[in-house]
């Protein structure tokens, strides 16, 4: 049914008729340049069934298009996590949460063996993110909307940025201004 949507036109009249990708689609167009961020929701009025559903759709199309080296499955919810690694264990997985909880966050990123871990940045401190190095984990905030985010995010040591414009954060990326 979503398919059936125009996705183009809100952006602009060039892009009209545009649809919404497949996963299945996505995944076909990774090339060795590219890697992706596949972020999987849950939800409390989600049943357990249809979650277990979900993830087992997404590693098997992952199997499938031999994706593996370049998608990191991301999630709030460490569950989700948990029940991706029991499925593939050779996938990547990240844990996203929107505070920083010094001991219980690290302890489920070990626990986990995340590739990463996804603070939003509002909430991050330089402080926050050296403790996490300390631990080994590599930190990647979101909500990265402008280049006063880029350069925050830049210049508390984050190892890399989500942002809602890729190209605007490569044009403001300097290795100089990362912290040693």
């Amino acid at each position: 049914e979503l398919q059936k949507l125009d996705a183009g036109s809100w952006f602009h009249s060039r892009f009209a008729g545009e649809r919404i990708p497949t996963l299945i689609d996505v995944l076909g167009q990774v090339t060795r340049k590219a890697y992706i961020n596949l972020e999987i929701k849950s939800h409390d009025h989600t049943s357990r069934q249809l979650q277990d559903e979900i993830e087992q759709a997404v590693v098997a199309l992952i199997d499938k298009t031999k994706t593996h080296e370049r998608v990191l499955i991301s999630s709030f919810d460490p569950v989700v996590l948990k029940n991706v690694k029991r499925l593939n264990t050779s996938l990547q997985v990240a844990f996203v949460s929107k505070f920083f909880n010094n001991k219980e966050t690290i302890s489920l990123c070990k626990e986990l063996d995340v590739f990463s871990y996804h603070p939003n940045l509002a909430y991050l401190s330089s402080e926050q993110v050296n403790v996490l190095h300390k631990a080994g984990i590599r930190v990647f905030p979101y909500n990265i909307n402008d280049k006063k985010d880029i350069y925050r995010g830049f210049a508390l040591g984050a190892d890399g940025l989500i942002a809602k414009n890729p190209h605007l954060a490569r044009q403001c990326y300097n290795p100089t201004h990362q912290r040693a």
